[in-house]
């Protein structure tokens, strides 16, 4: 009877085999979490990833500066008057004008299109006509500086391809009437660029079966609103 009772002693009573199936219990339901918090981040990282390059590629700039414009017109030439209200900038500008019955205007506007002043620097610039060559145009400027007491003389060359195409300057700006006279228009200026999103993949010989995304791009930039004022007499419209 002793040797029953020792082996019977041997065997591990009930109560710590169920705490031995509680911690492997444990154990899988912990790994398994751990599996679920890793997707989860996973998943997390990719979609804010997904977010960066949605931000990247497609912004949105809505700081313009703000712009008052003055003008009259007279026989033969005109005189105009800018203010930038964000930088402080004022400019006054005198140029050609058609004259009354297509009369050849005065003899300076043949050759130079507009003479600019800068009144708080007492700064000078003399624009002459551009030249064009297909989409390409050059223009010189003369120019005086107050601060040193010296000239200048510059050239510029641009590209004319937007100025051709009234499709492609419908994209860039657009101005509104307000008042019955067309005497006072507000303008505005934005800058569009476009690149529609693409996706590529395919199956069979070199491909894994995978997919590329592109997003494309879709910026706009509005850099500048417009306040014109004509102060032209009814006569001269």
């Amino acid at each position: 009877m002793a040797a029953i009772s020792d082996s019977d002693d041997d065997i591990p009573p009930y109560s710590d085999l169920s705490s031995v199936s509680s911690d492997s219990s444990d154990r899988i339901r912990g790994n398994v979490f751990q599996k679920a918090l890793y997707r989860v981040d996973r998943a997390r990282g990719k979609t804010e990833d997904f977010l960066n390059d949605i931000h990247e590629s497609y912004s949105f700039d809505l700081d313009p500066e703000y712009r008052l414009k003055l003008q009259k017109r007279f026989d033969g030439w005109g005189v105009g008057a800018k203010f930038d209200f964000k930088s402080g900038d004022c400019r006054v500008k005198v140029k050609s004008a058609p004259r009354r019955g297509g009369e050849d205007g005065f003899r300076f506007w043949r050759w130079f299109k507009k003479v600019e002043v800068q009144p708080e620097d007492g700064d000078v610039e003399v624009f002459t006509k551009k030249l064009q060559f297909g989409y390409l145009s050059l223009q010189g400027i003369g120019g005086y500086k107050s601060a040193t007491n010296g000239f200048n003389a510059r050239w510029k060359i641009e590209t004319t391809f937007w100025e051709s195409s009234p499709a492609m300057m419908a994209l860039r700006r657009s101005e509104v009437a307000l008042d019955p006279d067309e005497r006072i228009k507000m303008a505005l200026r934005w800058d569009l660029d476009v690149k529609p999103p693409k996706a590529e993949g395919g199956i069979g010989d070199g491909n894994d079966g995978g997919y590329d995304l592109d997003l494309g791009t879709y910026h706009v930039a509005i850099p500048r609103l417009e306040l014109k004022v004509d102060l032209t007499s009814k006569d001269r419209l």
